[in-house]
């Protein structure tokens, strides 16, 4: 019975020692990094307060300070619902891939007249 108990003793520790062997060996995961970017439209102008992010998780807080409707929509991936005037919203978006994303305000004929730009993901 000693014996016994040995066995599965020694069996356990050799088995938590490969759990933890392994779990050290694995690279460590990359850490998602959280960016906050405000962003201002108006007519027929985004304000960015950046323009370059890191890769992660970005926090924009959008507000419409026009007097007319507006949105924001990162192509490819996602928008904000129309936005009265002093209207604001927050849109978050994760970016896996560094790039360059296209943004406009989908209003027929705001990004025509200059609310449109890119944002540049490293």
């Amino acid at each position: 019975m000693f014996r016994s108990r040995l066995t599965v003793s020694l069996v356990s520790l050799a088995t938590a020692g490969a759990v933890a062997a392994t779990a050290l060996a694995q690279p460590a995961s990359e850490k998602l990094i959280t960016t906050r970017v405000t962003v201002v439209a108006t007519e027929y102008h985004f304000a960015l307060s950046k323009r370059v992010v890191p890769r992660g998780l970005v926090i924009f807080t959008v507000t419409n300070k026009g007097t007319i409707a507006h949105d924001f929509s990162i192509i490819g991936s996602k928008k904000t619902p129309f936005l009265r005037p002093r209207q604001t919203v927050r849109l978050r978006v994760t970016f896996t891939r560094a790039r360059r994303y296209s943004y406009l305000c989908t209003v027929p004929r705001h990004a025509e007249a200059g609310m449109q730009g890119t944002l540049v993901v490293r």
